[in-house]
């Protein structure tokens, strides 16, 4: 039993430690440095992305408008992080939800990492199957070790700012960092729920309104 025990404990540390390695991995590119966010969305000629750089920031909104993605005053927004929340279905798993209700995926990555790829085209993947509507990409969490308050954290690039900047309803994630950020930012505006399992994630997308 605790030769089983020992055996799945290595199991998912090694998968984390891969995951480490293949978040922070990676060259720098000079290109990429601005990077704010990146959208990732499907148009009239199929899916597309558009990167905003930091001295950019404004054009956000614009383009969200712009592209028919910014939130409706009858529409509800969930965002969904997509390392161990959204990933957590198969690609085909349909979300039952009417029209009013948007699932958007924002997930946090390293900007030069090669999980920067894997995660666009997780996402891309997920919209064709129409499990989500559209997703981003930000590049920005607190760190200690640069002074920052994790818990409370806010800088545009942000996953609490991006859920401020769309006005989000629900917002599920497996991070306490991310989720306490997005609570102090949006206090009663928001739902959080914090998804520690397929199970409480299915419980909640199953509440979804129909």
């Amino acid at each position: 039993m605790d030769n089983l025990y020992y055996q799945k404990y290595m199991k998912y540390k090694n998968k984390y430690l891969s995951l480490k390695r293949i978040q922070l991995g990676g060259r720098r590119n000079n290109d990429q440095e601005n990077d704010l966010i990146e959208i990732i969305y499907n148009s009239k000629s199929g899916i597309k992305t558009e990167i905003i750089k930091k001295n950019n920031k404004n054009k956000t909104d614009l383009f969200l408008r712009k592209n028919n993605l910014f939130k409706k005053p009858q529409e509800i927004f969930h965002v969904l992080d997509l390392h161990n929340v959204l990933d957590l279905l198969d690609h085909k798993h349909k979300i039952k939800r009417s029209e009013n209700n948007k699932i958007i995926c924002c997930s946090y990555v390293g900007k030069y990492s090669k999980m920067r790829t894997f995660a666009r085209s997780e996402v891309i993947s997920r919209i064709n199957s129409k499990q989500i509507d559209w997703g981003v990409l930000v590049f920005k969490r607190g760190r200690d070790s640069n002074n920052e308050n994790p818990n409370n954290y806010h800088k545009s690039g942000s996953k609490a700012w991006f859920c401020n900047l769309v006005k989000a309803d629900y917002f599920f994630d497996d991070s306490n960092d991310h989720i306490n950020s997005v609570k102090s930012m949006l206090k009663s505006k928001v739902k959080v729920k914090q998804i520690l399992n397929k199970k409480i994630l299915l419980d909640q997308i199953n509440k979804i309104k129909h």
